[in-house]
């Protein structure tokens, strides 16, 4: 039966690496509407909006982990690892998104043949630092 997960496991980490890859994520809504598939960018666009609302009626950014609430969209089995910082510089206040995600090197481990997995981070800026603060999957 362990196996059986195991591949499960790999397999679902493939697929979500294939889907971002391809620019798609997934994101389950809090609604009973059940899961909605939107591309990273929207994505984005979502937590621009939730931090603008946030920033004029609580006087400052959101924060958050993964599986955590987000206004109305509640995350569940999302491909990323995703953390929002707020900062304050010199120039103002801003925030940046950090996912971090795992791929497949495509190359297989002697000692527990299992597949090496490498993780890469991606961050975009918002603010005053925003250009320091963004870069793309490295």
């Amino acid at each position: 039966m362990n196996w059986i997960k195991d591949k499960w496991i790999r397999f679902k980490k493939w697929i979500f690496g294939v889907l971002t890859t391809l620019g798609i994520i997934t994101i389950a809504v809090a609604a009973t509407r059940g899961p909605v598939i939107i591309s990273e960018q929207d994505f984005l666009t979502v937590i621009e909006q939730l931090q603008e609302q946030n920033i004029q009626t609580n006087n400052k950014y959101l924060q958050f982990k993964l599986n955590e609430k987000i206004g109305d969209l509640e995350l569940k089995d999302f491909p990323y690892e995703i953390q929002i910082h707020e900062y304050v510089s010199p120039k103002g206040p801003g925030y940046q998104i950090i996912l971090t995600r795992e791929i497949d090197t495509g190359k297989i481990s002697s000692s527990s043949q299992e597949p090496i997995m490498q993780k890469q981070i991606k961050s975009v800026g918002y603010g005053p630092e925003a250009q320091s603060r963004t870069y793309d999957w490295r």
